[in-house]
């Protein structure tokens, strides 16, 4: 009402507030990866995206085991922090002993190696076992694969044969 006693009615506006974003991770591939691998994360939930690496693509390539979120921002400006994703990578390693016998060995004598576990092993000599027997001077490794399907770098050992004394009578 003005001050001469006429009204008008405003049109009405209507405003409405949003639920804001919500941030979803969606991996392209497994959240278990070996050791030298990578995997792709994807942002969803927002129209901007900030990476825990400090990136803002809508997309993280992920060459290393941790935990990664994304903070998504909608067109509104409302921030939603809640998407987290561990990834595990698995880093496995390969190992020789001596079981029995010793580095440096007689003729005739058998040295046995024992190799870590893992789920598929070969051996420099073509075995597939746990362990092998040796008689012959050389160098020995064994590559594995572990419960994950991941491969360790090979482990290595050198065996040296002794020469035997000569007898003098």
């Amino acid at each position: 009402t003005d001050t001469n006693g006429c009204r008008q009615t405003s049109p009405v506006h209507v405003v409405g507030v949003g639920a804001g974003p919500t941030a979803t991770i969606s991996p392209a591939g497994p959240l278990s990866i070996c050791s030298g691998e990578n995997t792709t994360l994807f942002a969803n939930g927002g129209s901007s995206f900030l990476w825990s690496d400090g990136s803002s693509a809508d997309s993280l390539v992920v060459t290393s085991g941790g935990n990664y979120f994304v903070i998504a921002t909608d067109t509104g400006g409302c921030v939603d922090t809640s998407a987290t994703v561990l990834v595990t990578e698995h880093q496995p390693t390969a190992n020789i002993w001596i079981q029995s016998g010793d580095s440096s060995f007689c003729p005739g004598d058998t040295v046995v190696l024992l190799a870590g576990n893992g789920s598929g092993l070969l051996w420099s000599t073509g075995a597939t076992t746990q362990s092998i027997s040796v008689t012959q001077s050389g160098s020995y490794s064994v590559s594995l694969v572990d419960s994950n399907g991941c491969q360790a770098t090979s482990a290595s050992l050198q065996l040296t044969q002794l020469n035997p004394p000569t007898a003098v009578i």
